[in-house]
């Protein structure tokens, strides 16, 4: 098994908060929940979790970019798309 990303983003507490380490509070960062669109399950991302969008971070084709659309709800797409683009993913949480 591969641990890098564990050495680089290991679990840790602040403030009585569990969380994890490597990511900067800032601003910028904003949270949503998916809708089960399954074209994300290779990224472990299902129906229900919490995604981290960090709206500093420019469109990156391949990755995971948020996007707004006309209903006011949000657009997940590895490619670029004709609507406001909101940022990009840099985390998604799955709670039991």
């Amino acid at each position: 098994m591969d641990n890098s990303i564990l050495e680089k983003h290991s679990p840790c507490i602040g403030s009585n908060v569990l969380g994890i380490d490597g990511f900067e509070c800032k601003d910028s960062i904003f949270c949503i929940m998916t809708n089960g669109d399954s074209n994300f399950f290779y990224f472990g991302i299902v129906e229900d979790s919490i995604l981290f969008v960090d709206s500093d971070l420019d469109f990156d084709e391949g990755m995971i970019n948020v996007y707004l659309k006309d209903d006011g709800t949000y657009k997940l797409s590895r490619t670029a798309l004709d609507k406001e683009y909101k940022g990009r993913v840099i985390m998604s949480v799955n709670i039991y």
